[in-house]
């Protein structure tokens, strides 16, 4: 395990088809900040957190076969929630922005948790 910092700064970038850069996530318009990983599995799973939402310090697994194990784990559960957040949302409102967006927040409560400025 490793903590590793996610930059605030988006989009998420990840080297899909670089010679180089296979375990660089890449933050910001301009790509100036990054992150290093130990591997390409952490670093698969450092973007796809980073696109959820998440940043701060994060504690990841630093071998591959673990990251790449957690990031399948991760992607069923956010599979399978947002699944039912969508139903629940199409259930109760018929206005396809205002679904989007009840979604959307739904969604990063998931994720994240509420904020504190939510509670």
């Amino acid at each position: 395990m490793r903590e590793i910092v996610i930059p605030d700064e988006r989009p998420v970038d990840l080297a899909a088809n670089s010679i180089f850069d296979h375990e660089v996530v890449y933050f910001g318009k301009k790509r100036q900040e990054h992150v290093v990983c130990p591997t390409r599995g952490t670093a698969e799973l450092l973007a796809r957190m980073a696109n959820l939402g998440a940043s701060g310090p994060q504690v990841l697994p630093a071998e591959d076969d673990a990251a790449l194990r957690l990031l399948s784990e991760l992607e069923q559960r956010h599979e399978a929630a947002s699944a039912r957040l969508r139903e629940l949302v199409e259930s109760r409102g018929s206005a396809p922005d205002t679904q989007d967006e009840v979604f959307k927040v739904l969604e990063r409560w998931f994720v994240l948790g509420r904020s504190p400025k939510a509670r």
